[in-house]
């Protein structure tokens, strides 16, 4: 198939040569694009990360390659990669969870939980959820991210003196599941971000505490 190309006449503008290329990421499944540019060299220019595109779906842009000279009147080629936001995706997962509890329990005039904390650590099972969110590209403080990828504290208790406190995320009553670790964030693709969260249930720790 022959390439179609589309020009402005005079390429001051980037504009795409050909098609989109698309393909699929082999662990999160989201769907990758490609577009080959070409504009004259004195004008390139790259685009913000995160720029967007729509073809049956919002593509982000994470990559553009350097340009090169097609030897043909100053033009010059790259290509810009997008993606869309994968979905979320759960992974089983071994792991040591270190399990807290408190000796010598009692309460404080104050009403805090006094005693002394111990912890075992006990081999278990449990899920990886991954997400997916945007991160706005910008240079302020605090960073705007999407909801789904805002970071998460697991609970643990901390001794202070003969007092018990209790840091991080507070599980809801009867949870059915309680975060392990604090989660863990790490940048994708461009301003795409992943967020590891690792679950583990209740009642799995009952069965392997004697």
């Amino acid at each position: 198939m022959n390439a179609i190309v589309v020009y402005d006449g005079s390429y001051s503008v980037a504009r795409q040569h050909g098609q989109t290329v698309f393909s699929t990421d082999p662990v999160t499944r989201a769907v990758l694009a490609t577009r080959t540019m070409h504009q004259l060299g004195e004008n390139f220019r790259t685009q913000p990360l995160g720029t967007s595109f729509h073809d049956n779906g919002t593509y982000y842009l994470y990559e553009e390659t350097e340009p090169r000279d097609t030897m043909v009147g100053g033009v010059v080629e790259w290509q810009r990669h997008y993606s869309t936001i994968p979905l979320p995706r759960i992974e089983p997962t071994d792991l040591s969870y270190t399990f807290q509890y408190i000796l010598n329990e009692g309460l404080s005039t104050s009403g805090f939980v006094t005693g002394n904390l111990a912890e075992i650590t006990i081999p278990t099972f449990g899920f990886v959820l991954y997400t997916y969110g945007f991160v706005k590209p910008t240079s302020k403080l605090p960073v705007e991210m999407d909801a789904s990828i805002t970071p998460l504290y697991a609970l643990r208790l901390v001794q202070v003196g003969n007092t018990i406190r209790s840091v991080g995320d507070v599980n809801p009553p009867n949870a059915q599941l309680i975060l392990a670790t604090d989660s863990r964030l790490t940048r994708w693709r461009g301003v795409i971000w992943e967020r590891r969260a690792v679950y583990i249930s209740p009642r799995n720790l009952r069965n392997n505490v004697r």
